[in-house]
C-alpha cells in the first residue's frame, strides 16, 4: 500500500528537504539518513527508490528500501543488522545484494495467451455449430525466475459443463482455468466460449 501511494514515496524517497525560514530562524537544508539514497555513502544504490532506514544500539538496523529498475519494484525488508568490529551495518549489503539478485534474475513473464485454445464443448440443437472453443479471458502473467522453463508449466481446467445448449454467445464463462508452476498454482482465470 505504501508503496502505491505517490505522497508517501515522494516524502521518502527525497536526498534533501530545505526547510523554509522563519521570523525565529533562517531556512535549514536537512538531509537523509537513508544511505541507500546517499550517493557519497557506500551503502548507495543506484536504483533505491526510498523507504525508510533506522539503528538503534539494541535492535541493530531496520532497513526497509524499495527499488526498481526498469522492471517491477522490489521492496526488501531487514531488521537486526548490527554493527560489526569495523562499525560497519551488514544488512545494507545484504540488501543491496537481495534486490539487485531480484531484478536481475526475477521478472514477469506471460505464462498463459488469451488466444491459446483450451479444448472445445459439445454444443446440443446449435445450428451448424457441434463443438465451441474454449479459451481463457485473459493472458496471465506471473514473476518468476528469468531461466524458468515455461514449458513446465502446466494447467487445470475445471469446466462447469459437459456440453452446452445453444445459443452459445461468445465470451460465455464455462469453467476456470489454474496456472501451475511445479505443482504450485501461479495463477487463474476464467475460462469463456471463443464464438457465438
Amino acid at each position: 500500500y505504501a508503496y502505491d501511494n505517490a505522497r508517501f514515496m515522494e516524502i521518502c524517497s527525497k536526498r534533501t528537504y530545505t526547510v523554509e525560514a522563519t521570523n525565529i530562524h533562517e531556512a535549514v537544508t536537512i538531509f537523509t539518513k537513508n544511505s541507500f539514497l546517499t550517493p557519497q555513502s557506500e551503502y548507495y544504490y543506484k536504483y533505491a527508490e526510498g523507504m525508510s532506514t533506522g539503528y538503534s544500539d539494541t535492535d541493530g538496523a531496520q532497513l526497509v528500501c524499495a527499488a526498481s529498475n526498469g522492471n517491477a519494484p522490489y521492496i526488501c525488508v531487514a531488521f537486526g543488522s548490527m554493527k560489526n568490529s569495523e562499525k560497519k551495518i551488514p544488512g545494507y549489503s545484504e540488501v543491496k545484494n537481495l534486490l539487485s539478485c531480484a531484478s536481475t534474475n526475477f521478472g514477469e513473464r506471460k505464462v498463459l495467451d488469451k488466444s491459446q485454445i483450451i479444448c472445445e464443448l459439445p454444443v446440443r440443437a446449435g445450428k451448424d455449430v457441434a463443438h465451441v472453443l474454449v479459451v481463457p479471458y485473459e493472458s496471465i502473467y506471473s514473476f518468476l525466475d528469468k531461466d524458468a522453463d515455461l514449458s513446465k508449466i502446466t494447467l487445470s481446467k475445471q469446466l462447469y459443463y459437459e456440453s452446452l445448449d445453444a445459443p452459445v454467445h461468445k465470451g460465455d464463462c464455462v469453467g476456470m482455468l489454474t496456472i501451475l508452476s511445479n505443482g504450485v498454482p501461479i495463477g487463474t482465470t476464467d475460462l469463456i466460449t471463443k464464438t457465438t
